[in-house]
């Protein structure tokens, strides 16, 4: 358990460097069977350590009387009841991604091979008050066939069976809503006809991703 709780910490920590989490915005989590390790309320990820990680069951019941969990706990054992196969969920507040939470432009225009491959479409969340049960169904619904979603006026959320698979979905998706931004600032950004995002759709396919 303190093996998964040093990774918890360590990820937090590189989430925090790469500037994803503001402030004391986002919470992470890593399950264990019936366990869950998520991050304790009111912290930023810079100062998350192994003691003060929360600890919660699949229910949300908290098994930590140190540690507050994060208040949007809900919506993470919502996501794992209804996708047993991951073990990982990131959810962050970065102002690139939360930029396209926030605005009408789509992050799907096929300009990027990488996004079709990596990250697939991605669906957005309809808005609901943060750490409200409501907010938890409305993401973790988007979350039955996608590992990325976006949360209407609030932020995203990234999935993994591991906790580094996610944190390098979250890269991608931090690289591909830079590059949609630069694309449009400098204009005439090119999008990929539409045989060839069909081919990248086939080759991920293929490669298993």
């Amino acid at each position: 358990m303190n093996l998964l709780k040093k990774e918890l910490s360590y990820f937090c920590n590189k989430i925090y460097k790469n500037g994803f989490s503001p402030g004391t915005s986002g919470n992470v989590s890593i399950r264990k069977n019936n366990s869950i390790f998520i991050t304790s309320s009111g912290l930023s990820f810079e100062e998350i350590n192994e003691k003060n990680i929360s600890t919660i069951t699949i229910n949300g019941i908290s098994l930590d009387k140190d540690n507050k969990p994060s208040s949007e706990k809900f919506m993470h054992t919502q996501i794992y009841e209804i996708r047993p196969d991951i073990t990982a969920i990131i959810h962050i507040h970065s102002p690139k991604i939360a930029a396209f939470a926030t605005s009408d432009a789509n992050i799907n225009t096929p300009i990027l091979a990488e996004t079709i491959i990596h990250l697939g479409n991605i669906p957005k969340a309809p808005y609901a008050m943060p750490s409200s049960d409501e907010l938890a169904i409305n993401v973790a619904n988007c979350c039955k066939e996608n590992n990325v979603v976006f949360m209407a006026n609030h932020g995203a959320v990234v999935l993994g069976k591991t906790l580094r698979e996610a944190y390098y979905q979250l890269e991608t998706l931090q690289a591909a809503c830079e590059t949609f931004i630069w694309a449009n600032l400098i204009g005439n950004a090119q999008k990929l006809p539409k045989e060839k995002v069909d081919e990248l759709i086939e080759l991920k396919k293929r490669l298993k991703l």
